[in-house]
């Protein structure tokens, strides 16, 4: 994902899932605060789409953030490893529905996503719902918002990246790409 990398660890003899932030990331005081701020509105988000976390941290400081329980995967990861799911009745209007419904509740609270990218956006494994995990607006204040994104530029708003401009439209830009890329396989999956 664009934080870091997301697995499971044994914590009290369970599994959870974890993600490891990557350390330039967690070297950068502002990337903390954020984070630290995000956490605690993470808190008071109550919506059926939408995962929680805590930090983990060690002597050190942050390193990463534990998830709610649930067995979640990445859209890309879930595409490939089987990739006839777009073919399922009704798998498409669904993922749609649901992430515009929650990102409707995001906006209501001055929340913006900012990157819908198959990396950026889970499936809970036994019904494949959308998930959501850490969204964006949080992380505005970065100056370098194209180090924070990497390989997941393509999904942010190049209103945002150029001149900072957040708002829905930059929501509206990602959802787009991201419905596009659920087009772009199905029909990649159908003529090759």
């Amino acid at each position: 994902i664009p934080f870091g990398d997301m697995y499971k660890k044994i914590v009290d003899g369970k599994y959870v899932n974890a993600i490891d932030l990557r350390d330039d990331l967690t070297e950068s005081l502002l990337f903390n605060e954020a984070l630290a701020m995000e956490c605690e509105q993470n808190k008071t988000l109550n919506h059926k789409n939408q995962l929680h976390f805590t930090l983990a941290k060690d002597c050190g400081g942050v390193y990463g953030v534990n998830i709610e329980s649930g067995n979640y995967r990445t859209f890309e990861r879930l595409l490939d490893e089987n990739p006839a799911i777009i073919a399922r009745k009704n798998f498409i209007e669904d993922t749609i529905a649901d992430l515009l419904n929650l990102t409707s509740y995001l906006h209501d609270k001055g929340i913006y996503h900012v990157c819908f990218s198959p990396n950026n956006v889970f499936a809970r494994k036994n019904d494949n719902a959308v998930m959501l995990l850490s969204h964006g607006s949080a992380y505005q204040n970065i100056n370098d918002q194209q180090l924070l994104y990497g390989d997941n530029l393509d999904f942010v708003a190049p209103e945002f990246l150029e001149d900072g401009i957040l708002d829905s439209s930059a929501d509206i830009y990602s959802l787009g790409k991201f419905i596009e890329y659920l087009y772009r396989e199905d029909r990649d999956r159908k003529s090759g």
